[in-house]
């Protein structure tokens, strides 16, 4: 199993990132890709 973890400071398109995998989450299940929810 292989995780990655998405770093970094304002500006750099991490809220994207986070947007994207959030919005396609059922998608990425089907693909055996799995998006955490994790809230600071």
């Amino acid at each position: 199993m292989t995780a990655y973890v998405h770093i970094g400071t304002c500006k750099t398109g991490t809220t994207s990132i986070q947007h994207f995998l959030e919005q396609n989450r059922e998608n990425l299940h089907k693909q055996k890709v799995h998006y955490i929810e994790c809230y600071v």
